[in-house]
């Protein structure tokens, strides 16, 4: 395809479309056209910056012609903030975006046909609603500046308060500004691999404002820090704070290595009537309720009866799974991380809950290994991660025929690829479900039900 444009020239046009990631689309011709800001219907003049094969990348320069969806936006930082994409669109607009995002992905990567398609269900809470931030640190001119990264780039936006952070957040991101200038602490520099402080991680329990803080480090400890945790204990919801080792030139944000400084080992939330411990490793949902009407839908889509064995791939710490309990027969949960399972383990307990088992291990090893043991999937749920599911996985569900399967997605578009897969190999997808965890940005929850088909 020859790009009929160049570096630094100058375009006007509408904008049609917005990415997963946040970035506007415009459409020149047959040329498409992403650039760092505006919204769907705003006309603004863009500037050239990079050329690709199929597409260039350009620098939203003036709106000339502001969007009826556009609104005032009441984040100071929205204009450079990486964070969210959203804060100056109608919410509305949004969720249909959202609903139109998951349909194109499903009809024109995994080529679905004769489906049900719901719209978007919608968050009550826009503001406050993350039980979980991870925050890059880094120094310039010897202030400490902790924030998300600008669009487009690996600068840091300084942020003092976040509107979807839990409050909380703010008040422990100044203590630890104050820590690192009072006590000189270096912080980490990603272009040479030096200085200490890399990010900082908060989880906060919405049921019992519990408060975890974790520091990702590039060393083995942090100097003075008995300075920064008597700030912390000034802050009752904290109830502990870990290390986490990150030595590596990596853009992972963790490490494997947990070192708990002071405090409880884990916090505990809620979904629905279920209790849930959680480990600072351990994977739990960012909007905790937005979750539970994912996992309302999770049990429609589900539709059981009692006499089903369900198999949670990617389980977590079971927050599907024990969900789903009361109406199963028997719950089997496969998660590969060992602290995940511990924690699932747990959950069984402290909720009374007799049919549920928890095994460690690599989602796409487990169905052989469980039918070994006399576990075959009458219905499968699935929670992968961003990337999907792997093919060697989706080859054992095929052989194994669970009568139906439950897929929840981050990803929609590795979702279409996926039951792209599972359609060519007897299944039928025959409804989707949009669900909005990320209120204010480009990503969106989804759920497909699919049906085997007699063969």
């Amino acid at each position: 395809m020859s790009l009929e444009v160049e570096v630094g020239q100058i375009i006007e046009n509408k904008i049609v479309d917005i990415s997963f990631d946040g970035k506007a689309v415009l459409k020149q011709d047959n040329l498409t056209i992403f650039t760092d800001s505006g919204v769907i219907g705003d006309v603004v003049k863009v500037e050239i910056e990079k050329l690709k094969k199929s597409y260039v990348l350009a620098k939203t320069i003036e709106i000339v012609e502001k969007s009826p969806h556009r609104i005032e936006s009441r984040c100071e930082y929205s204009n450079v903030c990486g964070g969210c994409q959203f804060q100056d669109f109608n919410y509305d607009e949004e969720l249909k975006l959202k609903k139109s995002k998951v349909r194109n992905d499903l009809e024109r990567i995994g080529k679905i046909q004769d489906y049900k398609l719901y719209d978007t269900i919608g968050a009550e809470e826009l503001d406050h609603y993350r039980n979980n931030i991870q925050m890059p640190i880094m120094k310039s001119k010897g202030k400490a500046v902790i924030g998300y990264f600008e669009k487009a780039s690996h600068r840091i936006v300084d942020i003092d308060k976040c509107l979807i952070q839990e409050e909380i957040a703010g008040e422990i991101i100044k203590s630890l500004k104050e820590f690192i200038e009072e006590e000189n602490v270096s912080c980490y520099n990603r272009r040479d691999n030096k200085g200490l402080l890399r990010h900082v991680i908060i989880r906060t329990s919405k049921a019992t404002k519990e408060t975890m803080v974790i520091l990702v480090i590039n060393g083995r400890d942090v100097p003075n820090l008995e300075v920064f945790v008597s700030k912390l204990m000034k802050i009752k919801e904290v109830t502990s704070l870990y290390l986490n080792v990150n030595k590596e030139r990596t853009n992972l944000v963790t490490g494997y290595k947990y070192k708990l400084v002071f405090g409880e080992k884990k916090i505990t939330d809620k979904i629905g009537n279920l209790e849930y411990k959680i480990s600072p490793q351990s994977f739990f949902q960012v909007n905790t309720k937005q979750a539970e009407k994912l996992y309302e839908k999770v049990a429609e889509f589900a539709n059981l009866s009692g006499d089903e064995v369900v198999v949670d791939l990617y389980s977590g710490i079971g927050t599907i799974g024990l969900y789903l309990a009361d109406k199963a027969k028997e719950i089997v949960g496969v998660e590969v991380v060992e602290r995940a399972v511990m924690d699932a383990k747990l959950n069984v307990k402290i909720n009374n809950i007799e049919n549920a088992k928890f095994f460690e291990g690599t989602s796409e090893k487990m169905l052989p290994v469980l039918e070994q043991v006399g576990i075959v999937p009458d219905v499968l749920v699935l929670d992968p991660p961003r990337k999907g599911c792997d093919e060697a996985l989706l080859e054992d569900i095929v052989k194994y025929e669970p009568k139906k399967i439950v897929y929840v997605s981050c990803n929609s578009a590795t979702l279409a690829r996926d039951v792209k897969y599972l359609e060519e190999n007897g299944y039928k997808v025959r409804e989707v479900q949009p669900v909005d965890m990320f209120a204010r940005s480009g990503h969106v929850e989804c759920i497909a039900l699919l049906q085997r088909e007699i063969m």
